[in-house]
């Protein structure tokens, strides 16, 4: 076994978290009420192109009050694909609504807006889109089926930061986008973003997020504390400033791993659509039917050399709690699930922990089990 772990993705933590950091503890100002946070507020919408952006705890708080401020609950359905981490389908369960699973596409595990138009009743009240990997949904053939009924759009954007669909980017091409900061493209420790253009829904959101504000014993709605603290703000402001850099190191690798696997039956690699900047929080490969091992095989292969690499996301539909609600079988996330590997993609790796990961993913796809 290789003593030095290639880690699947390590942020970079430089001078300025640690400066940003010193301030907060200096002057006291630990809790949610420090500069850091409006500051990361404002700069983040800055960035999208949104005109406001309120923080949060975590990504999954983002898509409850996301929901909530949409005017979304209890007898209404909202469609969510399948292949998804979790918290995109546990966000709509948790205020009240019910999740109708979509399909994939079948080149790539993204939301298949064609299955999502097949799924709308006169229960839907919007579609919970989800920007997988670090590459952006479709968004076009999304935008126009919502329109088409009168439906709400929620991006998910936790693993896509930066991400761009033609030259716009995601999280404000919907009615409200939901990020997370929880060892992501920028990461911050936990926390998580909303950002819209909507005036009213960023004001609804501040009244969910956050119990009596300003200490007023006037209750104006049931709220829970989802608030960013400063600290955590001020990390995020450190990383918002060097986050294309980020970025760029990100599409290195990304096309470090392109060229190495462009020749391999055994590896197809999911690559960026024309229209896209995939900012890769992920670089995902697919094992073929050429490969001498299962996909478990490899992941386990990899992981006793030292190299973190993980299996994609299991579809939701297929878990304990949702197989008996959802019958029905799903095929693209199905395969995509069972053939898919996350490789690294830590911001740090140079070309030598790359050649590694290279090396030992192509011994292990073309070696036998018995090897």
């Amino acid at each position: 076994m290789n003593n030095k772990i290639i880690p699947l993705d390590e942020p970079i933590v430089g001078k300025e978290e640690i400066k940003y950091l010193t301030e907060c503890i200096e002057s006291g100002w630990i809790s949610w009420q420090g500069r850091f946070v409006s500051k990361f507020e404002s700069d983040f919408a800055r960035y999208c192109g949104a005109k406001y952006g309120i923080s949060t705890c975590n990504g999954t708080a983002a898509l409850i009050v996301a929901l909530q401020s949409l005017g979304i609950g209890a007898g209404d359905e909202v469609i969510v694909p399948t292949f998804t981490f979790s918290a995109s389908v546990f966000a709509i369960n948790l205020v009240g609504a019910t999740p109708v699973f979509a399909d994939t596409l079948s080149d790539k595990f993204l939301v298949d807006p064609a299955d999502v138009s097949r799924r709308i009743t006169p229960r839907t009240k919007a579609i919970l889109v989800v920007h997988l990997y670090g590459h952006p949904c479709d968004m076009d053939p999304v935008m126009e089926i919502a329109r088409s009924h009168n439906l709400k759009v929620v991006e998910d954007v936790a693993e896509a930061s930066g991400a761009e669909y033609r030259g716009q980017k995601v999280g404000n091409i919907g009615d409200v986008g939901c990020f997370s900061f929880h060892n992501k493209l920028i990461a911050t420790g936990e926390g998580g973003m909303i950002v819209t253009n909507d005036e009213s829904v960023i004001r609804r959101a501040e009244a969910l997020r956050t119990p009596a504000p300003d200490n007023r014993t006037e209750f104006p709605d049931i709220a829970l504390n989802f608030r960013m603290s400063n600290l955590h703000a001020a990390v995020g402001v450190a990383q918002l400033e060097r986050f294309e850099e980020t970025i760029a190191r990100k599409r290195r690798i990304a096309k470090y791993y392109d060229d190495a696997f462009r020749d391999r039956s055994e590896i197809q690699s999911v690559l960026e659509d024309p229209w896209a900047r995939c900012v890769y929080w992920r670089y995902t490969i697919m094992i073929t039917d050429s490969s001498r091992k299962s996909r478990d095989e490899i992941v386990a292969e990899l992981n006793e050399n030292g190299i973190q690499a993980r299996a994609i996301f299991f579809p939701m539909h297929l878990h304990p709690y949702y197989r008996t609600q959802t019958p029905e079988s799903f095929p693209n996330a199905e395969a995509f699930s069972r053939r898919g590997i996350d490789l690294p993609t830590s911001p740090k790796l140079g070309h030598d922990d790359l050649g590694q990961v290279v090396e030992a993913l192509f011994r292990a796809v073309s070696t036998s089990r018995l090897a």
